[in-house]
């Protein structure tokens, strides 16, 4: 069982310090700290205001306190509160007063750059539409352009085709004329040939010697 004392000791001693009270010193002079109940005791040490006391025992009127410098002893109950005092409320409410703007002020500030952020990209998508329209005007010209270039390409193939006709037909043409000019050319010798034939039959007569008569 002895063996069990500094164990229970050591789990009490951390529920008590848990559970101590402190009070914090009002908004007037530094109190007294007292080593006994009563103005008739000695004068320990002293507490400012502000200051949290752990409070280790009460008496009507006192509490039996231990400074932030580790003194113990008794203060009078109506200078502490268990509240923060004026001051330290207000220190606090400073503090989150100054949180306050400061937060504000890092809003604003990310506001200002969301708002930059957006007029750049809002810059940056009337470019794009810019563009956009710019690349569609090119497209519907190249598309014409090629359209045309293909009218051209068909209408040269027609053309082609056509003068590749037309050079058909001349040649025929050519062929027939060449024919043409052959049986002609043979008529003319054929005629020729007649005509010859005819005048050498007239003139030869003629150049026949006469016969005298012996009568």
């Amino acid at each position: 069982m002895k063996s069990l004392k500094p164990l229970v000791l050591l789990l009490i001693l951390p529920l008590c310090a848990a559970a101590s009270e402190t009070v914090v010193v009002s908004d007037q002079l530094p109190i007294n700290v007292r080593s006994g109940v009563g103005t008739g005791h000695a004068i320990i040490g002293a507490a400012h205001s502000g200051e949290r006391l752990e409070v280790l025992g009460q008496e009507p009127g006192y509490y039996k306190v231990r400074t932030p410098r580790g003194k113990e002893g008794w203060v009078l109950a109506r200078f502490v509160q268990k509240e923060p005092v004026a001051r330290a409320r207000l220190d606090a409410a400073q503090t989150e007063r100054d949180k306050a703007v400061a937060a504000a002020e890092a809003a604003q500030q990310a506001l200002q750059t969301l708002e930059a952020e957006h007029a750049a990209l809002s810059a940056a998508h009337e470019q794009l539409q810019a563009e956009a329209v710019n690349l569609r005007q090119e497209l519907q010209e190249i598309s014409s352009a090629a359209a045309s270039t293909l009218e051209i390409r068909a209408r040269n193939k027609d053309l082609q085709q056509t003068l590749a006709d037309a050079e058909a037909q001349g040649q025929a043409l050519q062929g027939e004329l060449s024919a043409r000019e052959s049986r002609r050319s043979n008529m003319l010798l054929g005629a020729g040939i007649l005509l010859a034939g005819i005048l050498l039959g007239l003139i030869v007569p003629l150049l026949r010697p006469r016969r005298t008569s012996n009568w």
